[in-house]
């Protein structure tokens, strides 16, 4: 008869957030991990923790064409609009784009109220 392993024998291998983590914790400027990170999180909608994550390239910024568009795609799932918002206005304002900004920060301001 086949019999299950005993418990102290099986070895659970860590998650890919895991292994992401434990990477930045290492390299916190390894900017690819770190839009990998964020994308897990997004399509486990752990919103705030992705948000976080895009807002960290922001301010490095890192992979701006990119965090604008998956930022753009996230406006209408249940995520802090304002926060979304403020990130676009911040990319606009790093591409000097600053009336696109200006609208960016004005719709953040709008979904506070």
């Amino acid at each position: 008869r086949d019999r299950a392993p005993p418990v102290e024998d099986v070895v659970e291998e860590p998650s890919r957030v895991e292994e992401l983590e434990a990477e930045l914790k290492a390299r916190p400027r390894d900017h690819g991990a770190r839009l990998e990170l964020a994308r897990l999180y997004r399509d486990g909608q752990d919103w705030n923790v992705s948000l976080a994550q895009y807002e960290k390239l922001v301010s490095a910024r890192k992979y701006l064409p990119e965090v604008r568009e998956e930022l753009e795609a996230m406006v209408d799932e249940d995520v802090n609009r304002a926060q979304v918002y403020q990130l676009l206005g911040d990319i606009d304002m790093q591409q000097d784009h600053l009336d696109s900004a200006l609208e960016m920060y004005r719709l953040a301001r709008q979904s506070l109220t």
